[in-house]
């Protein structure tokens, strides 16, 4: 899986309006979309808590970048990782990319 580093992606992301966790997360997971992946591994993978992580991805689902669905494929064996969500990127970057400059654009 891709590490903590920025990318192009997460820049991109981040000049255009999103806020950098937001980008950060939303750029992790398209990165690895064809792995599932879950909160717990963002936190772990971008070094940010729980609660940061979490509004992130409310906000990249509401916006409908990604699918968050209960994954009973993920039962761990400690608590921590049980009822963790599997992420899904429900558009590809491009796609992200236009969505955040016209929704940039009618705002500013």
């Amino acid at each position: 899986m891709a590490g903590k580093s920025p990318s192009d992606l997460t820049e991109a992301l981040k000049t255009l309006g999103l806020k950098s966790k937001e980008a950060s997360v939303l750029s992790f997971l398209m990165k690895n979309y064809d792995h599932p992946v879950s909160q717990f591994d963002i936190e772990r993978a971008l070094e940010l808590r729980q609660p940061y992580v979490s509004a992130a991805l409310r906000t990249i689902e509401h916006n409908g970048w990604v699918d968050l669905t209960a994954s009973p494929d993920r039962i761990a064996k400690d608590l921590k990782t049980q009822y963790l969500n599997r992420c899904e990127v429900l558009k590809n970057s491009v796609d992200v990319i236009k969505h955040v400059k016209n929704a940039k654009a009618a705002t500013g």
